[in-house]
């Protein structure tokens, strides 16, 4: 049987504050004395929630509950086998197929109270993030190989690269225009004499739009097949947390130009390099150990990209500039360079922005925003908003 992780999200209503998820599915049968609510990314059967806080804790919470743990191992590692999903709360959460709703702990009084107690003193301390943990994958993560290595192959790749595509979109040197769309305007690199590619847009996404909205809006398959109509498919392999997963995109051809599709492994990491600017940079990666595939296409080059993504800054007045560009190299051997500059990718990638803000001006943001945004980058895009009004004002 497949295993399947997904989010789980538990809201405690004494740190209400800690949290601020999108809800896609709530189950309300859930029991009342452990949690509030749970929230679900994707729709599952059975949830299993285990507690994240100390060894020490959990230990006199389970004495107190009349439930022990095997000599030299912690309540965690006693647990039956499943997927841990970093929701970046309080919580460490796995999802299997099943049915019901079950808790880690029991339910007498004294042991309740004592892991609310627990909880609440030790909330602000638990990291945003564990090393032997993931929030999600689409797909069963890779056999035999530790979620620790597979984090430390994704944290390898993307090392430099928030840095790197803020470089890449902001240097002024060797770029000519390639037009306006869509209130996006569009350059394209000069590059002469190789296979290398690049492109980038800017424009201003208003006031209206949190800076993680369009970073959400492409992370959601659904929504960019909407927006692209060259892309194919796509499917998570591993989101470690917020800040830093792996991804497998498949994009259609251009038969008219007898150009197969092109895909890719990326590693993806969000950043937030100062209290105004968030930064969302993916680059290929090579060293997945599970050779990916699309479902469906028979003919598929493989395309390496530099570095790709999107910058987003709080202006003065409170506003979002965003900016998109990608480096890449599509291995098209022998293709004309001013056919190579034409592509329609050179336009269509950074125009999704524009896209992306017209969709969700029709559709509403809350139901592309994912429910592991991390509550210090919001808590910054506020506070550096406020900033803008104040000087606006003043």
């Amino acid at each position: 049987m497949v295993q399947r992780s997904t989010s789980v999200v538990v809201k405690q209503s004494t740190k209400q504050e800690l949290f601020n998820c999108a809800a896609t599915e709530l189950i309300d049968e859930a029991p009342e004395d452990f949690f509030e609510d749970v929230v679900l990314q994707k729709p599952q059967k059975r949830v299993t929630l285990v507690d994240a806080y100390s060894t020490e804790e959990r230990h006199a919470n389970e004495a107190a509950e009349g439930h022990t743990a095997a000599p030299g191992k912690s309540s965690l590692e006693s647990q039956p086998t499943m997927s841990t999903a970093d929701t970046n709360s309080s919580l460490v959460a796995g999802v299997e197929d099943g049915e019901g709703i079950s808790s880690a702990g029991g339910k007498s009084d004294s042991g309740t109270d004592a892991r609310q107690e627990a909880m609440n003193r030790r909330c602000d301390e638990v990291p945003l993030h564990s090393a032997d943990s993931y929030f999600t994958s689409d797909i069963p993560l890779p056999k035999g190989i530790p979620v620790r290595e597979l984090r430390e192959l994704a944290e390898k790749n993307s090392r430099g690269a928030p840095e790197a595509l803020y470089e890449f979109l902001f240097n002024e040197n060797g770029w000519a225009p390639n037009g306006t769309h869509k209130g996006v305007v569009c350059e394209r690199m000069e590059v002469e004499g190789n296979e290398w590619l690049g492109c980038r847009g800017k424009m201003n996404l208003g006031k209206a739009i949190d800076p993680l909205d369009i970073r959400d809006f492409i992370r959601s398959w659904e929504m960019l097949g909407k927006i692209d109509v060259q892309f194919g498919e796509g499917r998570v392999l591993c989101d470690f947390d917020y800040g830093l997963g792996v991804v497998y995109q498949y994009f259609k051809g251009y038969p008219f130009l007898f150009v197969d599709g092109r895909d890719m492994v990326q590693s993806c990491h969000t950043k937030m390099l100062d209290e105004r600017t968030i930064v969302y940079a993916v680059r290929s990666l090579h060293t997945w150990p599970e050779e990916q595939k699309p479902t469906k296409a028979k003919k598929v080059v493989r395309m390496d990209v530099e570095i790709a993504g999107l910058v987003m800054r709080i202006l003065d007045d409170g506003s979002i500039e965003g900016r998109m560009g990608m480096k890449m190299c599509p291995h098209l051997k022998g293709m004309p360079r001013k056919v190579m500059d034409n592509l329609p990718i050179m336009i269509d990638f950074p125009t999704q922005m524009s896209r992306c803000k017209t969709m969700m001006e029709q559709k509403g943001f809350k139901k592309i925003a994912a429910a592991n945004r991390p509550k210090e980058i919001l808590d910054a895009v506020k506070r550096a908003r406020q900033q803008s009004q104040h000087r606006a004002a003043a």
